[in-house]
């Protein structure tokens, strides 16, 4: 059995480190409500989440009813930029009238069809049930219920959020994020972690190209390449390859250059404002 915290910009002194101790590296983190608002808090949780070699990092978008929900997913979409293989897309379905599937069926397939693999949904049980998503739920894509209780719901789904932090089970108080929404999977953290590469296209990954990274001292080099699924030594040849002229400023430098010299360890943390090329 494995918890993992879900954390917004209400929880905004996450500490990523801290809960990797307790759940070995699975969180769930809300990147924006609709199209216009952002979670302020999301773009510093999922740099330490891949800076600490997290195993799984859902990536979830709540889709407000009063908006488009094509324009919602492209608002989404540049915002991720890509999925490294330790993530996974989550659509949030909780609200509007009527039957929701088709909403549902455009985010995923306009998503999926740029980000590559498969999308996750999320939901309530009575809302699920009442608002025609149940058929997804009952299929193949993974998915994930909240339902607080004491017992886990009939509905079939990966991942089930069984409480709020105040009610429900499984309270867990997460460091720097107290008790907050927090949901069960029934199984380890390897095999969750399996569910997103599994779900990425190697071809989707690699399309995207190389990109800068700016570090934020959450974690090492080593830990870094692990949960983008390379080597240190990879990470390093891009750095050189992709910085301008081969110029590195003077921290980077100092880095690079010590662990070129075996003074420094990869698996020490970095320094803040290290600027690494990573693969796509």
């Amino acid at each position: 059995m494995l918890l993992l915290p879900d954390v917004s910009e209400f929880q905004p002194s996450a500490d990523l480190a801290g809960i990797k101790k307790l759940n070995g590296g699975a969180v769930i983190l809300r990147a924006a409500y609709g199209a216009f608002h952002p979670d302020t808090a999301f773009a510093r949780h999922r740099q330490a989440a891949a800076e600490l070699g997290y195993g799984f990092c859902g990536l979830y978008h709540y889709l407000v009813a009063g908006q488009d929900a094509a324009a919602q997913a492209r608002a989404f979409i540049s915002l991720a930029g890509h999925l490294a293989p330790h993530e996974v897309a989550i659509l949030d379905l909780e609200e509007g009238d009527g039957d929701q599937s088709g909403r549902a069926a455009m985010w995923a397939r306009i998503v999926d069809g740029t980000l590559g693999g498969t999308s996750w949904l999320y939901s309530g049980l009575s809302f699920a049930r009442d608002h025609g998503l149940a058929p997804i739920f009952n299929g193949p894509r993974h998915t994930w219920v909240a339902a607080y209780g004491n017992t886990e719901p009939g509905l079939p789904h990966t991942l089930w959020q069984c409480t709020d932090g105040r009610v429900g089970s499984n309270i867990t108080s997460w460091p720097g994020a107290g008790r907050c929404d927090t949901s069960l999977y029934r199984g380890t953290l390897d095999r969750l972690a399996a569910l997103t590469r599994a779900g990425t296209p190697k071809a989707a990954v690699a399309a995207a190209g190389p990109r800068e990274w700016t570090t934020a001292g959450q974690g090492s080099l080593a830990a870094l390449a692990q949960a983008h699924g390379t080597e240190p030594s990879a990470i390093l040849r891009l750095t050189a390859e992709h910085s301008p002229g081969s110029v590195f400023d003077p921290a980077t430098a100092r880095y690079l250059n010590g662990i070129f010299a075996g003074t420094t360890d990869p698996r020490a943390p970095m320094p803040a404002g290290l600027k690494l090329w990573l693969p796509g």
